[in-house]
């Protein structure tokens, strides 16, 4: 990631599974049902996934776009990529279709 011009390191995978646990009993207790679902589907993980750093990084924007709505913020306009880009320095280079769309069951 890259930050006040230098390039931070991500966090470890340690750090990653401290912070799901953490936040798990929040989003429990606070989040709309959509927040669940997603957020559900990062902690498992993109079993179907050959690559799974791509759909889990697209899973993450899912999830940031029902959290946006649950504060009142439109996603109308908003692309695919839309927010990962403010992440993802190159994220136009993992192809022109994410790898996986979320199903109508998950539009619900």
């Amino acid at each position: 990631m890259l930050t006040s011009g230098s390039v931070q390191r991500g966090p470890s995978e340690s750090e990653t599974v401290s912070f799901l646990t953490q936040m798990t009993p929040r989003m429990m207790a606070h989040a709309s049902n959509d927040v669940v679902k997603r957020w559900g589907k990062i902690r498992v993980g993109p079993a179907d996934s050959v690559v799974p750093g791509i759909p889990l990084m697209f899973a993450w924007e899912d999830l940031m776009k029902v959290m946006r709505k649950d504060l009142g913020h439109s996603s109308f306009g908003l692309q695919r990529r839309g927010l990962l880009r403010l992440f993802v320095n190159d994220i136009d280079s993992f192809g022109r279709q994410p790898p996986t769309a979320p199903s109508a069951h998950d539009q619900r």
